[in-house]
This record gives structure tokens, C-alpha cells and sequence, in this order.
């Protein structure tokens, strides 16, 4: 790729982002990846699954799940992931050639 294309490109990176949505996304991922207390969780869960589980084991496992399934920073960062998905898309649509 010659050093023009690359040029612009690294512009077009910088300006996408400055987009909210981008922002806001890479903002929650970052939020997510620093969270102890999902890291926790999804540690229990890989544990609990590569155990061959009793009742009590299971009953944990689905709770830490329920805990991940309705934590409201996972559940805000899913949709706006749908959204970063239809940018992207969009941008894809815009570059096609």
C-alpha cells in the first residue's frame, strides 16, 4: 500500500474516532476490561465448565450467568456493539469497490 493511501487512511481512523458512537463504545470495552467484578465472574463460569459440576456448582454457574446476562454495562455495551456493527457495515457499503 503506497504511503498516500496509508496517509489518509490514518486520517480516516483519527476522524472515525472522534464519532460518539465510537467513543462511547471503546469507553464500555475498556470500563468491561477493567471491571474485577465481571473478570470474577467469567472466571467462576470457565471454572464451573471445565468441572464436571454438581447441583450446587450448576446452581452458581447460573447465577454468576444471570449476574452477566443483566449487568447493565455488559447489556449497554451489546447494543452499542449492534451499533458499531451497522457503522461498520455502512462504512464497508461506502468503501465497496
Amino acid at each position: 500500500m503506497n504511503s498516500a493511501i496509508r496517509s489518509d487512511l490514518n486520517v480516516i481512523k483519527e476522524l472515525l474516532q472522534k464519532e460518539e458512537l465510537v467513543k462511547e463504545f471503546l469507553s464500555l470495552k475498556s470500563q468491561i476490561d477493567s471491571s474485577k467484578e465481571i473478570r470474577n465472574i467469567r472466571n467462576k463460569m470457565k471454572f464451573y465448565k471445565k468441572c464436571n459440576m454438581s447441583e450446587d456448582e450448576k446452581e452458581e454457574y447460573y447465577k454468576a450467568k444471570k449476574l452477566l446476562d443483566n449487568n447493565p454495562l455488559l447489556l449497554n455495551f451489546e447494543e452499542t456493539k449492534k451499533e458499531i456493527d451497522h457503522f461498520k457495515r455502512e462504512i464497508k457499503e461506502i468503501l465497496k469497490i
